[in-house]
């Protein structure tokens, strides 16, 4: 039994993919279903393995390098591409770019 069988013995493989396919809003094949469990198999494994290292007395950081960040002043500025942009995209509403929703119903 590998980790996602352990971790998810209450849900089965379908349950698990159909879960991760509406979380991410991907749809996912029959084909893809064995390939995907190894993955996240291997991926939780991983994970298992980071958990073991000891990281007492390691300072947390939050960026990979000591780097200064510079940051420029926060300044509103008129974009003379606005115009050229609206003109070039399928839809917009006084002004603004209309998208295609993501969340519920999708409108």
């Amino acid at each position: 039994m590998n980790i996602v069988e352990q971790k998810n013995e209450q849900k089965s493989k379908e349950e698990i993919i159909a879960q991760l396919s509406k979380l991410s809003l991907l749809e996912i094949s029959e084909t893809q279903h064995d390939s995907l469990m190894n993955d996240l198999a291997s991926i939780l494994k991983y994970v298992q393995r980071l958990q073991k290292i000891d990281t007492e007395g390691v300072i947390p950081t939050h960026h990979g390098t000591i780097e200064e960040m510079v940051i420029r002043p926060d300044a509103i500025q008129r974009s003379s591409h606005a115009k050229a942009l609206i003109s070039n995209v399928p839809e917009q509403n006084e002004g603004q770019i209309k998208v295609k929703g993501v969340f519920g119903n999708g409108a």
